[in-house]
């Protein structure tokens, strides 16, 4: 068995899925890795 604890905001509430990945929509929780993220300068 593998556990994995997740550290999230408080905003979160129990039925939320959290998911992490390259493709993942970026939501309150889920985790990219930062060569996925992309860089916005203004």
């Amino acid at each position: 068995m593998v556990r994995r604890d997740i550290f999230t905001s408080q905003r979160a509430i129990i039925g939320d899925t959290i998911v992490s990945g390259t493709e993942v929509p970026i939501s309150m929780g889920n985790a990219l890795p930062l060569s996925a993220v992309e860089l916005l300068i203004y």
